[in-house]
């Protein structure tokens, strides 16, 4: 397993249902939020973005301005 990056998510108070259903799919499954979550974004980020990148690193460039895409 690589290093682990400390990132926060803050929700909204409306939002703490979806959470609370998260923590309970999450703890069914045997995993954690944080890879649902990571699970999900990986899902629907490609939907979201406009273009998708197809070059590695996968993420990197998604969603970027094409003026500051490397």
């Amino acid at each position: 397993m690589g290093a682990v990056a400390q990132k926060h998510l803050y929700i909204r108070g409306v939002d703490t249902p979806i959470w609370d259903a998260a923590e309970r799919i999450a703890k069914r499954n045997g995993t954690s939020v944080s890879q649902l979550v990571i699970d999900a974004l990986a899902e629907h980020l490609p939907k979201a973005a406009e273009k998708p990148v197809q070059e590695s690193p996968r993420w990197a460039d998604l969603g970027a301005d094409a003026a500051n895409a490397a």
